[in-house]
């Protein structure tokens, strides 16, 4: 037996699920026998279970999952690839209404999108030496 762990919530439950599955805490992804499914516990029988995408369940061995658990590392999603190349910090920005409908407009809905797309295409301005 195989188990990957993952990060965050693992499944989405609709509420007709959720009353039926309300005593499940969702770990993450097992692979038995080359089938992967959800890992989950039941807390009210103490037993790990497998659950395939049709909400069925098989019921596992709990020392064996419990075994492949201590051993396993959690793996993470590798998540969303970089737009920019450059590496951004996140920043305070006093805007009034006028300004936020404006960049909201320039970036489809995204304010900081906007902002960025003015910056980039606004003229460049002239170099002024201090004194």
């Amino acid at each position: 037996m195989k188990i990957e762990l993952t990060t965050g919530p693992t499944r989405y439950l609709s509420s007709s699920q959720r009353k039926r599955f309300y005593a499940l805490d969702y770990i993450g992804i097992v692979t038995v026998d080359d089938v992967s499914s959800q890992l989950a516990y039941n807390r009210d029988t103490g037993r790990y279970i497998s659950m395939d995408g049709l909400d069925r369940y098989h019921e596992l061995d709990t020392a064996e999952v419990s075994e492949c658990l201590l051993t396993a590392k959690p793996t993470r999603s590798p998540g969303r690839t970089p737009i920019h190349d450059e590496p951004m910090k996140q920043r305070g920005v006093m805007l009034t209404d006028g300004d936020v409908t404006m960049a909201r407009h320039l970036g489809k809905g995204n304010i900081s999108r906007g902002i960025r797309w003015a910056l980039q295409n606004c003229p460049p301005l002239p170099v002024q030496k201090v004194i």
